[in-house]
């Protein structure tokens, strides 16, 4: 076999090979770096722009290297490894979620690799081979991305979700509504048994009751007068210098209380929010069906003549896991010295679910913002 005569081109040491090694990589015996052995057709470029035998180099002694017995590593093997390591691993994470023992072992060869590749110069199958690499890992460690982000859920519902809440809802109440029929007959032929309470999901009042509520359906009337499905639980922005009093006797529109609402800051806005249940922000099921009514109406008054309040229901969106199922807003409104009636059109909205039954947002200015509350209902 004919022997292949070439330099390294990082000592430039004459070398001898056998023929047969064209295309491999192997150690200089000389400097110990890494060189790639050429074919003949480029041994020969090589020697002849170099002019190998005529330059003072030549006189130096050339070097037999022998393939025998040699780890001959081809160029692109580690590569190719690397891809196989990481295509594996990829078919095991994506088909067999339970084969994590299998599947681990496969990515951390495919980063080692991906580390060699990079030493080998391959500087573009290394960095996609790593960021394959680590796109896999949320899939085999899904635990990695944390679940909650500030506390809340990273969940956000599409609308055929929601749909699916409210549809689910109206079925629990049905199931309801068929075990209270069927507990007043077991008790009307057997005054003396208990009635047994139904096992029902946790859910509330509004979701174990049957289609929408008689109307008008109170929201306050007077805080001693038991009607009270709306709590003014949910505080917003500067919840500090709010201060809110249920049972106010001062001047009552109507009855022996009313509401009495202030907001003492100079700066910033803050508003209070009816809920149901109390302190719920859309992480959990609630509202009243209010199907049939057209109107939302209040009557209010301010201290000064001044205050300009905005009141709105509904602000809960699609992006809560329980959202309510419309919305509507007066927009910014003044406020006079005496009672007056204001509404808010509801007509053609679909009032399945409303947990946010009322609401109040004011901004803060130079003087205190107080104003008062009395007879809300929806009719």
């Amino acid at each position: 076999m004919a022997s292949l005569r070439f330099r390294c081109h990082h000592c430039f040491r004459k070398i001898e090979v056998d023929e047969r090694g064209a295309g491999l990589e192997v150690p200089c015996p000389e400097c110990h770096r890494s060189i790639l052995i050429p074919s003949r057709d480029e041994a020969e470029r090589l020697a002849e722009r170099q002019k190998l035998d005529t330059q003072p180099i030549a006189a130096l002694p050339t070097i037999k290297l022998s393939l025998s017995g040699r780890r001959r590593v081809r160029r692109y093997r580690v590569v190719a490894a690397a891809w196989i390591f990481l295509v594996v691993a990829a078919v095991v994470a994506f088909q067999w979620r339970s084969a994590l023992f299998v599947a681990s072992p496969l990515l951390l060869a495919s980063f080692i690799l991906s580390i060699a590749v990079f030493a080998q110069r391959h500087l573009v199958h290394g960095a996609l081979i790593l960021a394959c690499a680590l796109c896999l890992v949320p899939v085999l460690f899904p635990g990695i991305i944390p679940p909650t982000v500030k506390g809340k859920p990273l969940y956000i519902p599409v609308l055929r979700e929601v749909e699916r809440i409210v549809v689910v809802t109206q079925e629990v109440a049905v199931a309801s509504q068929t075990v209270s029929e069927e507990e007043e007959e077991d008790s009307s032929s057997s005054p003396a048994s208990k009635p047994i309470e139904p096992s029902l999901p946790a859910v509330s009042k509004a979701d174990r009751s049957s289609g929408s509520h008689a109307l008008p359906f109170r929201v306050y009337t007077d805080c001693d007068d038991g009607v009270q499905p709306y709590t003014p639980s949910g505080w917003m922005g500067n919840i500090s210098d709010i201060d809110i009093d249920e049972c106010c006797a001062q001047n009552p529109r109507s009855g022996a209380s009313c509401i009495k609402s202030s907001y003492m800051g100079k700066g910033k806005w803050a508003g209070v929010v009816w809920q149901d249940p109390p302190n719920n922000w859309g992480d959990m099921p609630g509202g009243y069906d209010l199907t049939g009514a057209r109107r939302l109406t209040f009557w209010a008054r301010g201290v000064t003549g001044s205050e300009k309040v905005e009141f709105k229901i509904g602000l809960l969106g699609v992006s809560k896991q329980f959202c309510d199922s419309a919305k509507a807003t007066t927009g910014k409104i003044q406020l006079t010295t005496q009672w007056k009636q204001y509404t808010l059109d509801l007509g053609g909205k679909n009032l399945q679910r409303i947990i946010t039954g009322f609401s109040w947002i004011v901004e803060g200015g130079a003087t205190p913002v107080t104003f008062y509350l009395d007879d809300i209902q929806y009719e």
